[in-house]
């Protein structure tokens, strides 16, 4: 089991530190946490009257990648005293990772990906490893809605079905893997329209939802939600 992070904040006290550290372990220590979580590494930096640099290389020397991270650590383990607390740790946490999802998006390309969708004649959802869920998860919410839908894991099938489509198809293609841009390949081939969902920049399909340099499966399933809703919206006004 891991070095709780109190007891880091207590190592370091130990420690020889500086006197902009002290500073930050007082305040932390005190923090409200459930404020905390609605905190900037600005706005600590300006309540201390330190640089944003400081609360950074702060968050550093106790294992953290970043403020955001050494913040839901600390709000995390400042809530779990009670049941209560701990849900609400949770919460935060999901709300936070929401929020930088978001940013991820644009509302252009998530209506132009539902409008590709809503004149598909059959939409193949793809994603290989973890990225399956999503794809599966995406391929259902479809399916609810009335649009014809394919996902499967076996790349081989894919392939086959892949081979069977045509203009008026889309590939949602998941994530990217190694099979990604074989498949890629494949659709485009057979004159597909293609849209990569929280995949890498390299992959070039006609639209890109939230490209990212790594796999974030918080951001496919986010995905799923906002083309869901979008697409949702669509169909309604068509009827």
């Amino acid at each position: 089991m891991g070095e709780r992070l109190t007891q880091r904040m207590q190592r370091m006290r130990a420690e020889k530190t500086t006197k902009s550290q002290r500073r930050l372990l007082d305040f932390f220590e005190r923090a409200d946490a459930k404020k905390l979580l609605r905190c900037s590494i600005t706005e600590i930096a300006r309540e201390l009257d330190i640089a944003d640099a400081t609360v950074l290389r702060f968050c550093r020397a106790l294992g953290f990648e970043g403020y955001r991270d050494f913040r839901m650590a600390l709000a995390a383990e400042s809530l779990t005293a009670e049941p209560e607390g701990r849900l609400a740790a949770l919460s935060e946490r999901f709300e936070e990772r929401a929020r930088v999802c978001a940013a991820r998006f644009q509302d252009g390309e998530i209506e132009a990906a539902a409008n590709l969708i809503k004149q598909a004649r059959t939409v193949c959802c793809l994603g290989m490893g973890a990225s399956f869920c999503a794809a599966m998860a995406m391929h259902e919410r479809l399916l609810a809605l009335g649009v014809a839908s394919f996902c499967e894991r076996d790349g081989a099938l894919c392939e086959l079905f892949l081979a069977s489509r045509g203009i008026p198809d889309v590939l949602l293609l998941f994530g990217a893997d190694v099979h990604a841009e074989h498949d890629l390949a494949l659709a485009r081939a057979r004159g597909m329209r293609t849209v990569s969902v929280a995949g890498e920049e390299r992959l070039r399909c006609d639209l890109a939802l939230a490209a990212c340099p790594e796999k974030d499966r918080m951001a496919e399933f986010f995905a799923v939600e906002a083309l869901g809703l979008a697409l949702d919206r669509l169909l309604r006004e068509v009827s």
